[in-house]
């Protein structure tokens, strides 16, 4: 995966780095968040999953136990602001890695918006973590 450097606009010498990839490529079309080398390593190691439209992928909350990426299909990230409520706070195309963390667990809801499918490596498929490329 190609990515760029850039600094912040920090005060102090040293400050934080943003990684970011190259979301877009010469022509101004999206580019891939994976190669295809990258895409089909993952697919080795991982299972396919399939989701009816509407199926919860995991909760806010739940052990962040796997990552997903997606192969067919659309999930839209859910974000509750009430016990009822629920914002649609992002979409994931195929492609698209998903699995947003912090402190091992989910900060989100994801489902599926349309019937979907994804490669799935976590824990209950084998464990461990995995590195697309270093930086």
């Amino acid at each position: 995966m190609r990515e760029r450097r850039r600094q912040s606009s920090s005060p102090l010498p040293g400050g934080p780095v943003i990684i970011a990839p190259d979301l877009w490529n010469e022509a101004g079309n999206p580019r891939q968040s994976l190669t295809a080398e990258e895409t089909a390593l993952l697919a080795a190691i991982s299972s396919v999953v399939r989701f009816r439209k509407g199926e919860t992928i995991y909760r806010d909350g739940d052990p962040a136990d796997a990552v997903f990426n997606v192969i067919a299909g659309v999930l839209k990230a859910l974000q509750a602001s009430s016990e009822t409520k629920k914002h649609i706070v992002g979409f994931a195309f195929p492609n698209d890695l998903v699995s947003l963390a912090q402190q091992g667990r989910y900060v989100n809801s994801m489902e599926a918006a349309t019937p979907a499918m994804a490669n799935k490596r976590g824990s209950r498929t084998g464990g461990g973590s995995v590195r697309l490329s270093s930086v």
